[in-house]
Order: structure tokens, then sequence, then C-alpha cells
């Protein structure tokens, strides 16, 4: 029960961390836009770009992560374990 609870307590840590750092990098966003209102000339309609990267980066991650959990999954621990 005891490691349960630092398990716990170690993921809420890293949410927490994570939350912090979404947080941050909006307001990043949010003040750099509020800086740049006043010049002239201006890129609009580039949105797609930004989303599409992401996406196409979740699916890579997605895709290797997947990989490699099936895999893992797919071997047999005693052998595993005669190699070392």
């Amino acid at each position: 029960m005891k490691s349960y609870l630092k398990f716990l307590s170690r993921n809420k840590f890293f949410t927490a961390v994570e939350a912090v750092g979404l947080v941050v990098s909006l307001a990043f966003v949010r003040l750099t836009a509020r800086m740049l209102e006043p010049y002239a000339y201006r890129v609009s309609g580039y949105g797609w770009a930004f989303a599409a990267a992401a996406g196409i980066t979740a699916l890579i991650a997605f895709i290797s992560i997947f990989w490699q959990a099936r895999r893992a999954a797919k071997t047999d621990p005693a052998s595993s374990l005669k190699k070392e």
C-alpha cells in the first residue's frame, strides 16, 4: 500500500508539472501575440500547419510506443532472462 501511494504521488507530481508547462506555454503564446499586434505585416492562415505538425508528431509517438509495447508483449520472459 505504501508503494502504491508513492506511485500515485509521483504521477500526480508529474501531471502537475505538465499542467504548469502547458499553462506557461499558452501564456507565452498569448503574450507574444499581443506584442506582435502593432506590426503592419501579419502572417495569417497557417494555423492548420501547426495543427498538422502536432497531429503527425502525436501519430509518430503513438506508433512507436505501440510498436515497442507489442514487441515487449510478444517476448517470452523466460528467454529474456536466459540471455542475461
